[in-house]
Protein backbone atom coordinates (compact mmCIF):
# COMPACT_ATOMS: atom_id res chain seq x y z
CA UNK A 1 0.00 0.00 0.00
CA UNK A 2 1.31 3.51 -1.03
CA UNK A 3 1.87 5.84 1.40
CA UNK A 4 -0.98 8.24 0.46
CA UNK A 5 -3.31 5.53 1.09
CA UNK A 6 -2.13 4.30 3.92
CA UNK A 7 -2.45 7.86 5.07
CA UNK A 8 -6.25 8.22 3.32
CA UNK A 9 -7.03 4.78 5.59
CA UNK A 10 -5.51 6.57 9.05
CA UNK A 11 -7.61 9.98 8.07
CA UNK A 12 -11.15 7.66 7.47
CA UNK A 13 -10.09 5.66 10.59
CA UNK A 14 -9.70 8.42 12.96
CA UNK A 15 -12.92 10.19 11.54
CA UNK A 16 -15.07 7.15 12.38
CA UNK A 17 -13.43 6.81 15.93
CA UNK A 18 -14.08 10.61 16.62
CA UNK A 19 -17.81 9.99 14.86
CA UNK A 20 -18.52 6.84 17.67
CA UNK A 21 -17.03 9.14 20.01
CA UNK A 22 -19.65 12.05 19.26
CA UNK A 23 -22.34 9.53 18.90
CA UNK A 24 -21.69 7.80 21.89
CA UNK A 25 -21.77 11.12 23.65
CA UNK A 26 -25.02 11.82 22.47
CA UNK A 27 -26.37 9.14 23.68
CA UNK A 28 -25.27 9.45 27.09
CA UNK A 29 -26.49 13.12 26.92
CA UNK A 30 -29.66 11.53 26.15
CA UNK A 31 -29.71 8.78 28.46
CA UNK A 32 -28.64 11.26 31.66
CA UNK A 33 -31.56 13.68 30.76
CA UNK A 34 -33.75 10.93 30.65
CA UNK A 35 -33.01 10.11 34.32
CA UNK A 36 -33.03 13.57 34.53
CA UNK A 37 -36.22 13.91 33.61
CA UNK A 38 -37.97 10.69 35.64
CA UNK A 39 -36.18 12.23 38.92
CA UNK A 40 -37.86 15.12 38.21
CA UNK A 41 -41.17 13.68 37.82
CA UNK A 42 -40.45 11.38 41.46
CA UNK A 43 -39.65 14.78 42.91
CA UNK A 44 -42.96 15.88 41.82
CA UNK A 45 -44.85 13.41 42.51
CA UNK A 46 -43.62 13.19 45.92
CA UNK A 47 -44.47 16.08 46.72
CA UNK A 48 -47.99 16.09 45.63
CA UNK A 49 -48.47 12.87 47.43
CA UNK A 50 -47.52 14.59 50.84
CA UNK A 51 -49.91 17.43 49.73
CA UNK A 52 -52.88 14.72 49.22
CA UNK A 53 -52.25 13.18 52.44
CA UNK A 54 -52.65 16.90 54.02
CA UNK A 55 -55.33 17.95 51.94
CA UNK A 56 -57.09 14.68 53.02
CA UNK A 57 -56.46 15.19 56.42
CA UNK A 58 -57.56 18.68 56.43
CA UNK A 59 -60.49 18.10 55.13
CA UNK A 60 -62.01 15.41 56.67
CA UNK A 61 -61.46 17.20 60.07
CA UNK A 62 -63.52 20.08 58.40
CA UNK A 63 -65.96 17.26 57.43
CA UNK A 64 -66.36 15.48 60.23
CA UNK A 65 -67.13 18.62 62.08
CA UNK A 66 -69.78 19.79 59.97
CA UNK A 67 -71.42 16.24 59.34
CA UNK A 68 -71.57 15.80 63.42
CA UNK A 69 -74.08 19.24 63.20
CA UNK A 70 -75.29 20.04 60.28
CA UNK A 71 -75.57 17.44 56.91
CA UNK A 72 -75.79 20.03 54.38
CA UNK A 73 -73.37 22.43 55.48
CA UNK A 74 -71.30 18.95 54.87
CA UNK A 75 -72.88 18.59 51.40
CA UNK A 76 -71.45 22.57 50.80
CA UNK A 77 -68.13 21.53 52.42
CA UNK A 78 -67.63 19.22 50.28
CA UNK A 79 -68.44 20.88 47.27
CA UNK A 80 -65.67 23.03 48.28
CA UNK A 81 -63.45 20.53 48.76
CA UNK A 82 -63.89 19.63 45.18
CA UNK A 83 -62.90 22.99 44.06
CA UNK A 84 -59.53 23.14 46.13
CA UNK A 85 -58.65 19.52 44.58
CA UNK A 86 -54.53 20.24 44.37
CA UNK A 87 -53.10 19.71 41.06
CA UNK A 88 -50.38 17.63 40.24
CA UNK A 89 -47.00 19.86 39.66
CA UNK A 90 -45.72 19.51 36.35
CA UNK A 91 -42.55 17.90 34.98
CA UNK A 92 -40.96 16.66 31.88
CA UNK A 93 -42.96 14.62 29.32
CA UNK A 94 -40.65 12.29 29.11
CA UNK A 95 -40.66 12.03 33.65
CA UNK A 96 -44.15 12.53 33.31
CA UNK A 97 -44.36 8.98 30.94
CA UNK A 98 -42.15 7.07 32.41
CA UNK A 99 -42.10 7.27 36.56
CA UNK A 100 -43.72 4.92 37.81
CA UNK A 101 -44.36 7.31 41.05
CA UNK A 102 -45.47 10.25 38.58
CA UNK A 103 -48.37 7.86 37.53
CA UNK A 104 -49.80 6.55 41.08
CA UNK A 105 -49.66 10.43 42.45
CA UNK A 106 -51.81 11.43 39.44
CA UNK A 107 -53.94 8.40 40.17
CA UNK A 108 -54.51 10.08 43.43
CA UNK A 109 -55.45 13.42 42.32
CA UNK A 110 -58.02 10.87 40.40
CA UNK A 111 -59.39 9.45 43.64
CA UNK A 112 -59.70 12.61 45.54
CA UNK A 113 -62.59 13.19 43.31
CA UNK A 114 -63.93 10.33 43.23
CA UNK A 115 -63.78 9.73 47.13
CA UNK A 116 -65.65 13.33 47.37
CA UNK A 117 -68.01 12.13 45.15
CA UNK A 118 -68.98 9.27 47.08
CA UNK A 119 -69.09 11.38 50.49
CA UNK A 120 -71.64 13.95 49.03
CA UNK A 121 -73.65 10.63 47.47
CA UNK A 122 -73.49 9.16 51.08
CA UNK A 123 -74.15 12.72 52.71
CA UNK A 124 -77.11 13.09 50.49
CA UNK A 125 -78.71 9.78 51.11
CA UNK A 126 -78.84 9.94 54.66
CA UNK A 127 -80.04 13.38 54.09
CA UNK A 128 -82.74 12.09 52.28
CA UNK A 129 -83.93 10.04 55.37
CA UNK A 130 -85.00 13.14 57.39
CA UNK A 131 -88.42 12.66 55.34
CA UNK A 132 -88.81 9.42 56.40
CA UNK A 133 -87.61 10.16 60.50
CA UNK A 134 -90.02 13.03 60.47
CA UNK A 135 -92.62 11.17 59.10
CA UNK A 136 -91.90 8.18 62.14
CA UNK A 137 -92.27 11.17 65.08
CA UNK A 138 -95.67 12.28 63.81
CA UNK A 139 -96.92 8.34 63.73
CA UNK A 140 -95.60 7.33 66.69
CA UNK A 141 -96.92 10.41 68.84
CA UNK A 142 -98.34 8.53 71.73
CA UNK A 143 -100.74 11.23 72.54
CA UNK A 144 -102.25 10.95 69.10
CA UNK A 145 -105.13 7.95 69.97
CA UNK A 146 -106.71 9.20 73.31
CA UNK A 147 -106.92 12.41 71.50
CA UNK A 148 -108.80 10.93 68.61
CA UNK A 149 -110.59 8.45 71.10
CA UNK A 150 -111.84 11.84 73.43
CA UNK A 151 -113.59 11.64 76.68
CA UNK A 152 -116.02 8.63 77.41
CA UNK A 153 -118.08 7.65 78.40
CA UNK A 154 -119.62 6.01 75.30
CA UNK A 155 -122.51 4.25 75.31
CA UNK A 156 -121.90 2.42 72.05
CA UNK A 157 -118.42 1.69 70.05
CA UNK A 158 -120.01 3.76 67.12
CA UNK A 159 -118.10 6.88 68.24
CA UNK A 160 -114.87 4.59 68.34
CA UNK A 161 -116.09 3.39 64.67
CA UNK A 162 -116.76 7.08 63.21
CA UNK A 163 -114.14 8.90 64.53
CA UNK A 164 -111.07 7.06 66.36
CA UNK A 165 -110.58 3.84 63.74
CA UNK A 166 -110.41 6.39 60.73
CA UNK A 167 -108.00 8.84 62.37
CA UNK A 168 -105.65 5.83 63.37
CA UNK A 169 -106.04 4.59 59.80
CA UNK A 170 -104.81 7.79 58.45
CA UNK A 171 -102.06 7.89 60.61
CA UNK A 172 -101.25 4.56 59.60
CA UNK A 173 -101.49 5.53 55.68
CA UNK A 174 -99.76 8.43 55.81
CA UNK A 175 -96.75 7.10 57.38
CA UNK A 176 -96.88 4.21 54.43
CA UNK A 177 -96.93 6.89 52.20
CA UNK A 178 -93.89 7.96 52.66
CA UNK A 179 -90.68 6.12 51.08
CA UNK A 180 -88.55 3.64 53.40
CA UNK A 181 -84.31 4.54 53.22
CA UNK A 182 -82.05 1.49 52.41
CA UNK A 183 -80.97 0.71 56.68
CA UNK A 184 -84.47 1.52 57.84
CA UNK A 185 -86.33 -1.13 56.73
CA UNK A 186 -86.95 -2.73 60.18
CA UNK A 187 -88.00 0.51 61.85
CA UNK A 188 -90.81 0.74 59.16
CA UNK A 189 -91.94 -2.51 60.10
CA UNK A 190 -92.32 -2.20 63.33
CA UNK A 191 -93.74 1.42 63.16
CA UNK A 192 -96.44 0.14 61.19
CA UNK A 193 -96.59 -2.72 63.60
CA UNK A 194 -97.47 -0.46 66.44
CA UNK A 195 -99.85 1.73 64.74
CA UNK A 196 -101.58 -1.69 63.64
CA UNK A 197 -101.68 -2.68 67.46
CA UNK A 198 -103.49 0.31 68.12
CA UNK A 199 -106.12 -0.19 65.71
CA UNK A 200 -106.52 -4.13 66.36
CA UNK A 201 -107.49 -2.93 70.14
CA UNK A 202 -110.17 0.11 68.92
CA UNK A 203 -112.43 -2.46 66.87
CA UNK A 204 -111.88 -4.76 70.19
CA UNK A 205 -112.50 -1.92 72.14
CA UNK A 206 -115.81 -0.52 69.35
CA UNK A 207 -117.33 -4.17 70.02
CA UNK A 208 -116.59 -4.30 73.63
CA UNK A 209 -118.44 -1.03 74.28
CA UNK A 210 -121.57 -2.77 72.10
CA UNK A 211 -121.70 -4.66 74.65
CA UNK A 212 -121.60 -2.41 77.24
CA UNK A 213 -118.50 -3.59 78.81
CA UNK A 214 -115.01 -1.38 79.13
CA UNK A 215 -112.31 -1.99 77.16
CA UNK A 216 -108.51 -0.81 78.26
CA UNK A 217 -105.17 -1.38 76.37
CA UNK A 218 -101.62 -0.37 76.46
CA UNK A 219 -99.37 0.67 73.69
CA UNK A 220 -96.42 1.98 74.96
CA UNK A 221 -94.14 -1.35 74.55
CA UNK A 222 -94.72 -1.31 70.95
CA UNK A 223 -94.58 2.65 70.25
CA UNK A 224 -91.27 2.09 72.72
CA UNK A 225 -89.83 -0.81 69.99
CA UNK A 226 -90.17 0.85 66.86
CA UNK A 227 -88.99 4.55 68.11
CA UNK A 228 -85.65 2.53 69.34
CA UNK A 229 -85.41 1.03 65.62
CA UNK A 230 -85.58 4.10 64.45
CA UNK A 231 -82.76 5.53 66.91
CA UNK A 232 -80.76 2.44 65.90
CA UNK A 233 -81.05 3.08 62.19
CA UNK A 234 -80.09 6.85 62.32
CA UNK A 235 -77.32 5.96 64.34
CA UNK A 236 -76.25 3.22 61.80
CA UNK A 237 -76.23 5.83 59.26
CA UNK A 238 -74.23 8.20 60.86
CA UNK A 239 -71.72 6.18 61.65
CA UNK A 240 -71.63 4.84 58.14
CA UNK A 241 -70.83 8.62 57.36
CA UNK A 242 -68.29 9.27 60.20
CA UNK A 243 -66.40 5.91 58.89
CA UNK A 244 -66.66 7.18 55.33
CA UNK A 245 -64.92 10.70 56.56
CA UNK A 246 -62.45 8.94 58.14
CA UNK A 247 -61.75 6.38 55.48
CA UNK A 248 -61.11 9.54 53.23
CA UNK A 249 -58.61 11.73 55.87
CA UNK A 250 -56.68 8.70 55.58
CA UNK A 251 -56.77 7.76 52.15
CA UNK A 252 -58.82 4.57 52.25
CA UNK A 253 -61.17 3.74 49.62
CA UNK A 254 -64.83 5.74 50.49
CA UNK A 255 -67.51 3.48 48.85
CA UNK A 256 -70.65 5.08 47.49
CA UNK A 257 -73.78 3.70 49.04
CA UNK A 258 -75.68 0.61 46.58
CA UNK A 259 -78.83 1.92 44.59
CA UNK A 260 -80.76 -0.52 45.79
CA UNK A 261 -84.37 0.43 45.80
CA UNK A 262 -86.25 0.06 48.74
CA UNK A 263 -90.12 -0.22 48.86
CA UNK A 264 -90.53 -0.45 52.83
CA UNK A 265 -93.40 1.76 54.66
CA UNK A 266 -91.46 4.66 56.08
CA UNK A 267 -90.31 5.01 59.71
CA UNK A 268 -88.58 8.04 61.39
CA UNK A 269 -86.35 9.46 63.90
CA UNK A 270 -87.60 8.93 67.69
CA UNK A 271 -90.06 11.26 69.02
CA UNK A 272 -89.15 13.25 72.34
CA UNK A 273 -91.75 11.47 74.27
CA UNK A 274 -90.17 7.72 73.48
CA UNK A 275 -88.93 8.02 77.50
CA UNK A 276 -92.32 8.68 78.36
CA UNK A 277 -94.38 6.05 80.75
CA UNK A 278 -96.48 3.97 79.38
CA UNK A 279 -99.25 4.58 77.76
CA UNK A 280 -102.85 4.07 77.93
CA UNK A 281 -106.39 3.88 76.66
CA UNK A 282 -109.37 3.00 77.69
CA UNK A 283 -113.06 3.77 77.78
Amino acid sequence: MSKRAKILLFSALGLLVVVAVAVTTVVLVIHQNHKNDVAAADRAAADYLDEVAAFREEQAEILADEAGSDLASALDAIDAAVEEIPAIGDAPEYGRENSDDYVEAAKAEQDLEKDLDALATLAEDTLDTTEFVDATVVALDRTTPGTLLGTGPFSSGQPVRDATIPGMQAVKDTFESVEVPAGFEEAAELTSAALQHVLDNLNQMAASLDGGQSYYFEFSEQYNTADLAVVDAVGAAEDTMADAIEAFGTGDDVEAPSSDDSDEEPGDEPSEDSARDEEETES
